[in-house]
């Protein structure tokens, strides 16, 4: 009875591989098992448990791979995270290929405006327009379907309530899925939030306000004021918090009392997740490299080492060759 199920088995990979022979197989490992076990009998009754085995292996290697499959990020999924203990990952992206090249391998790109600096060569972020936002965005959605899309809101782009909701709504109209202003609860930040505008907040070093490279939230006054201030911002409705550059000591804190993720850059291993500028991930701005920052890969060498190389080619016409030219 037992040798005939497993025979029915392995009969439907039959259908699944034509050419799969049921019996032969079967009939082939029993002929191996006789000489260790000594008879026939035992072989089958052995060989009955095959089916229950092979089932166990397929579906264990089904459910790993289901698990590999990473899925559009969504906004529920940021609170969801938190609940769960699960770590929420985000990059910065600026363009079309780069957004191709790591979409669903971070769960959110933020589309900043530190392009002003790592790509467009400004000074500094002040300089980025609405104009530079959008372009960007548009581009870096276009790229991605499984990221989640957040955009910056430009300095002075939320001067006012009216501002801050068109611009926002601009900016959800070339793709993105949520907007980033700066600073604590403001007017124009309620406008967004009334406006159901999704709003991931900022606290702690705010480029577009500062005037110094510095830790925020040091001394206790200032430190309170940013406590104070990441409440407010959960209370009026932001879905999570960005934390840039303050004690880890106070990330932690703020982390444990919120039911928002945070998100850290320079604030500590505390928070509910970490972003980093793309280009410091890669090795592409050679400029400046803050401390928090890691260098995952040299691409500022790679880039320059193949110009090079090419250059090298060109210059001994060992490129174009036949392949690379057309008839």
């Amino acid at each position: 009875m037992e040798y005939n199920l497993t025979v029915a088995w392995f009969g439907s990979l039959t259908r699944l591989w034509p050419g799969f022979s049921a019996r032969l197989s079967l009939d082939c490992l029993t002929s191996f098992c006789i000489p260790l076990l000594g008879s026939r009998e035992e072989c089958s009754f052995l060989i009955s448990f095959l089916p229950a085995l092979l089932t166990i292996v397929f579906w264990s290697g089904a459910i790993k791979a289901f698990r590999a499959i990473r899925y559009a990020m969504k906004l529920s999924d940021f609170k969801a995270f938190k609940k769960q203990g699960k770590k929420i990952s985000m990059l910065t992206c600026y363009d079309y290929s780069f957004a191709m090249a790591m979409d669903g391998k971070v769960d959110c790109f933020l589309v900043g405006d530190s392009l002003g600096m790592a790509v467009l060569g400004y000074k500094d972020t002040r300089s980025v327009t609405m104009a530079d936002m959008l372009r960007h965005t548009s581009a870096v959605a276009r790229g991605t379907s499984k990221s989640f899309v957040v955009a910056d809101l430009s300095y002075k782009s939320y001067s006012s309530p009216s501002k801050a909701v068109k611009n926002a709504n601009s900016l959800l109209g070339a793709g993105a899925k949520a907007v980033k202003p700066e600073g604590p609860l403001s007017i124009s930040i309620r406008a967004l939030l009334k406006n159901k505008i999704p709003v991931l907040a900022h606290l702690g070093l705010t480029p577009q306000s500062f005037k110094k490279f510095c830790v925020k939230g040091r001394a206790e006054k200032e430190a309170r004021k940013i406590v104070s201030s990441a409440i407010e911002l959960e209370q009026a409705g932001a879905f999570a918090l960005v934390l840039e550059c303050i004690p880890s000591s106070l990330a932690k804190e703020i982390t444990c009392s919120l039911s928002i993720p945070t998100i850290g850059i320079g604030a500590g291993n505390s928070c509910d997740g970490q972003v980093l500028v793309s280009y410091d991930l890669l090795g592409l701005y050679p400029d400046f490299s803050p401390r928090f920052a890691k260098k995952y890969s040299d691409f500022s060498k790679l880039a320059g080492d193949s110009a090079s190389k090419f250059d090298s080619d060109v210059k001994k016409a060992l490129f174009p060759k036949k392949k690379n030219s057309f008839r």
